[in-house]
């Protein structure tokens, strides 16, 4: 393991947190301020530890470990619960979006992640309230998007914004939609109804190296139309 990468990793996101939301590491995850701080003396978390900064933190284990997180670009517009912060979006014109915890997969189903469903702080991304003046903010939620079937509409890292629909069917074929199934698996696909075929929905990726899967209705817990793109590079 690499315990200098890991290290810098755990001072970048305690910083992070208290210069942003007043909020330290230890006390976002529960912990005693002893294990973060024995962190950053070079102790080696134990797996339980790794697998609860993976989940609360949405990110992966290879990253804590060997990537400069003070480069990723998520972190950095992740909001956790803060009525200070909260507020003062309202000053600037900025209103705040749910980030599903778990990303929309835009590859093969069986590539897809499961969405964690139980997050103890919820995640938020903030946009700009005059990308969305004609949607409801209350039906708006934020998709990662990991793959590249969508490619080059969408790129893996990039950030969807999709408006829940109220019917599952009444999506517009051919556009692109977020769909969570009830087994928690989430696709990122065009949709187009199966002719003869009532209860059925094709899911057709933009990148013609990926096959066309095809879904009953009964599977689908909920629909969300794209409503807009943000470029992993804007974040």
């Amino acid at each position: 393991m690499n315990n200098f990468r890991f290290i810098q990793n755990i001072k970048w996101i305690n910083q992070y947190l208290l210069k942003h939301k007043k909020v330290s590491l230890s006390e976002f995850l529960e912990w005693p301020r002893e294990v973060i701080q024995s962190f950053q003396e070079g102790a080696t978390p134990t797996l339980d530890q790794l697998s609860k900064l993976h989940k609360e933190l949405n990110v992966s284990f290879q990253e804590l470990i060997e990537n400069d997180l003070s480069l990723k670009p998520s972190l950095r517009w992740l909001k956790f619960n803060n009525n200070e912060a909260n507020s003062n979006l309202q000053e600037i014109n900025f209103f705040e979006i749910p980030l599903n915890i778990g990303k929309a997969g835009a590859s093969s189903f069986s590539a897809v992640k499961s969405v964690k469903k139980t997050v103890r702080h919820l995640a938020k991304i903030c946009v700009p309230i005059k990308l969305f003046e004609h949607q409801n903010p209350d039906k708006l939620k934020a998709f990662e998007i990991e793959g590249f079937s969508m490619h080059p509409m969408v790129k893996s890292g990039d950030v969807v914004i999709a408006e829940q629909l109220n019917r599952i069917l009444n999506f517009r074929e051919g556009e692109p939609h977020i769909l969570l199934l009830k087994d928690g698996s989430l696709f990122f696909k065009r949709l187009f109804k199966v002719r003869n075929e009532p209860g059925k929905i094709q899911l057709l990726s933009d990148n013609p190296d990926f096959p066309q899967i095809t879904l009953g209705v009964g599977l689908i817990a909920e629909c969300w139309k794209m409503c807009h793109k943000i470029k992993s590079t804007e974040i």
